[in-house]
């Protein structure tokens, strides 16, 4: 019932912060099933939308395009004359990785973020405007001087939403890096490691907390950065960082291999292009459990980052990867994998204070 009347006042657009509310009328059962019905059928769209919109990784072009690259990378493993169809699907979609548990609880989990807690309902009412404004505020008790004039053309736009998608992917990388360096945080982010036999649909394999707390590191870090081009410029970069969000991360990136992240299909791009941009070989390798490979390649598209903090990992050659948790036990469902982490906080900060109070003694 919580969730339900949490999902009557909370439906919205957490990027632009709109909202809409249903409208009771006399027949105030009639209006909550109404109501009802239609937050479902929305959820219900939501999950649709992973594979009709091209702002999804499992766009159905994107999965084209994947497949074809693996074809090349298919045929470069193998003679001509031993191409077949049945061999390579079998390569692409290997059954023994589709009936495992590691798969369903994929499914379960992007079917418990879409349906239940989507973060347009956890966020309402903070947005990248919310922010920006807040922050050009601020900024003006400061930066008394009217905004610097330049010539706002096609060119600074794209820089200005450039810059911006740049901080983007670094509050991501930030926030992917705090994920595996906090115990506490580890606990939440462990769900997605804890793939044995990864596909598509792991990409999704989030726990709400830690989608949570991506967004709010994204609103910050962006929201403040659009804030301070407004207060300096006079300017709004914000749609601009939204178009190369969605022409660059999107279209090219998905276009180029982004959904074969998290496959066992192995796709390099070289020594020189790895150096500049994370592939899907390099994603593979982060969740790789070789001790080689641990806390390598946080970055979500941009390399730079992870060159400059020193965990870039680019391969000479194709590596025989394993993935999962050592030494953690598999997640038995749903239920566990939601409710494990926050039980393994409570136990580590119980420990943590019982230890603290036996020093003080």
């Amino acid at each position: 019932m919580i969730i339900i009347t949490f999902m009557l006042i909370s439906n919205g657009d957490a990027l632009h912060g709109s909202a809409t509310y249903p409208a009771f009328e006399s027949n105030y059962p009639m209006s909550i099933l109404m109501a009802i019905t239609n937050m479902f059928v929305e959820r219900l769209e939501s999950v649709w939308h992973l594979f009709v919109s091209p702002n999804s990784r499992l766009f159905i072009l994107y999965i084209f395009s994947a497949g074809a690259l693996a074809a090349v990378v298919y045929t470069k493993q193998r003679p001509r004359r031993d191409w077949s169809v049945r061999p390579f699907l079998s390569y692409c979609l290997p059954l023994q990785f589709y009936r495992h548990s590691s798969f369903r609880l994929d499914f379960q989990i992007i079917l418990f973020n879409k349906l239940i807690v989507p973060m347009s309902w956890v966020l309402q009412g903070i947005s990248l405007v919310w922010v920006a404004d807040t922050t050009k505020k601020i900024l003006a008790m400061v930066w008394t001087q009217a905004p610097i004039s330049i010539t706002w053309g096609l060119s600074q736009q794209l820089i200005c939403g450039s810059v911006l998608y740049l901080i983007y992917d670094l509050a991501r990388f930030v926030c992917h890096v705090f994920h595996h360096r906090n115990p506490f945080l580890w606990r939440f982010h462990s769900i997605h490691h804890s793939a044995e036999y990864l596909n598509p649909f792991t990409t999704f394999r989030f726990h709400p907390i830690e989608l949570l707390l991506e967004s709010l590191t994204i609103l910050l870090f962006v929201g403040t950065a659009a804030g301070v081009i407004q207060g300096i410029f006079g300017h709004d970069p914000i749609g601009w960082f939204e178009m190369v969000v969605v022409v660059f991360y999107f279209r090219i990136f998905g276009f180029f291999g982004a959904t074969l992240r998290h496959t066992h299909i192995w796709l390099d791009w070289g020594p020189y292009l790895s150096h500049v941009f994370i592939s899907p070989a390099q994603h593979q390798i982060h969740h790789s459990i070789d001790p080689k490979h641990m806390d390598k390649n946080f970055g979500i598209c941009i390399a730079l980052w992870d060159w400059l903090y020193g965990s870039l990992y680019v391969p000479k050659s194709e590596e025989k990867l394993h993935f999962g948790i050592q030494g953690d036990r598999p997640h038995r469902g749903l239920l566990d994998a939601l409710l494990r982490p926050f039980a393994d906080v409570g136990n580590k900060a119980f420990r943590s204070i019982k230890r603290s109070l036996a020093i003080e003694k």
